[in-house]
């Protein structure tokens, strides 16, 4: 998506989003200097398109300058621990079965990528220590 390669279509106005299957197994990133801010920024309708660009172009820039390049994660990725601190969350929005078993089911399958992601482990052509490059990919900008 960062790429642009993937579009996906607005939802009519009211629309819940289907968040089936969404999960993040990654602990929360504590902040170093006392705020993580994630940014997005429109133009506005009618705006001049390099007006807007040169905008952005100058926010990156500001950013890039500061320590850390702005980049919240650290260095070797996310903190990573099991059992993950939402395991009971996920296993109360599963579908199927008693609330014993999809616990079970979370806890086996989020101790699988743990191991996988702590010892490095390559599965097939997921190779975890190219996962969390931390960098590179904040900023995207605009196609004009």
């Amino acid at each position: 998506m960062k790429r642009g390669e993937f579009a996906v279509p607005a939802a009519a106005p009211g629309t819940q989003p289907d968040l089936t299957g969404l999960s993040c197994r990654f602990e929360e990133i504590p902040s170093v200097r006392g705020l993580i801010l994630s940014v997005l920024v429109v133009p506005a309708r009618g705006a001049d398109p390099l007006a807007f660009r040169k905008l952005i172009e100058d926010v990156i820039a500001l950013v890039e300058r500061s320590p850390d390049a702005g980049r919240p994660v650290p260095p070797g990725g996310p903190p990573l621990r099991w059992p993950p601190a939402g395991a009971d969350f996920e296993a109360r929005a599963a579908r199927g079965g008693s609330l014993l078993k999809r616990r079970a089911a979370v806890l086996t399958f989020t101790l699988f990528a743990y191991l996988i992601m702590r010892f490095g482990i390559s599965v097939g052509g997921f190779v975890p220590k190219n996962l969390c490059a931390a960098g590179g990919g904040e900023f995207r900008l605009p196609q004009i």
